[in-house]
């Protein structure tokens, strides 16, 4: 996929080396971010073009990361379009939606994903922005990919979110935190806890169903 000159692309990770993805060279990365007080909260990183500090309208990159709940998968409750709608309306005072092709996007590594151009006011700092907002379905969670005013610096959002990657097996799979002793589920052997309440409370939220699938799934059954 070509790059926009002027824009170029440098890998990076985010939530611990949880994700991959390629984001501008020279933005501020979430640890730098963090450092500055712009932090959304455990389950949010940014990066942000450092012209952030020169006036209104800069471009920042979010990923955030939502648990999937049984309700929310494909076949019961709402499908990824309203979910993603619900979020931006979560997000921003008003936004003003288009939804366009996912088609254009590789997301072949996950297993579903719908894109929305819109136009909003932040609401913290009442400026206009323009968005582009993609959700891709991972097998435990949502994840929410965002570009804000990527325009005003030659941004290829879809070069971005081509590169955005899982790398599996890093991280507690309930609160995303790294750690030299992982344990694994012993059931279905697919993700890792960093403690047993951990993996209580990810049972709970759904990898109660996931674990006995894969179980099944393994077994033939």
């Amino acid at each position: 996929m070509p790059i926009v000159a002027g824009a170029p692309l440098v890998d990076a990770t985010c939530f611990d080396g949880a994700y991959e993805l390629r984001v501008p060279r020279g933005w501020l990365t979430p640890a730098e971010v963090r450092a500055t007080g712009l932090d959304h909260g455990p389950f949010v990183e940014q990066f942000v073009s450092r012209r952030a500090y020169d006036g209104p309208g800069f471009s920042t990159i979010f990923v955030r990361r939502r648990p999937r709940f049984p309700a929310m998968a494909a076949g019961g409750g709402r499908d990824g379009g309203a979910r993603l709608m619900a979020y931006l309306e979560d997000q921003e005072l008003a936004n003003n939606a288009t939804f366009g092709p996912v088609a254009a996007y590789d997301t072949s590594q996950f297993e579903r994903a719908w894109v929305v151009d819109y136009a909003s006011v932040g609401r913290l700092e009442g400026l206009p922005s323009t968005t582009t907002a993609l959700l891709v379905e991972a097998p435990e969670e949502d994840v929410f990919l965002m570009l804000n005013n990527g325009e005003k610096e030659a941004v290829d959002f879809k070069a971005v979110a081509a590169s955005l990657r899982h790398v599996p097996r890093r991280v507690c799979a309930a609160c995303g935190g790294s750690s030299s002793k992982l344990s694994q589920c012993a059931a279905c052997k697919t993700v890792l806890y960093c403690s047993r309440a951990c993996q209580a409370s990810h049972w709970k939220l759904g990898h109660k169903a996931a674990c006995r699938a894969a179980v099944a799934a393994r077994a033939g059954v």
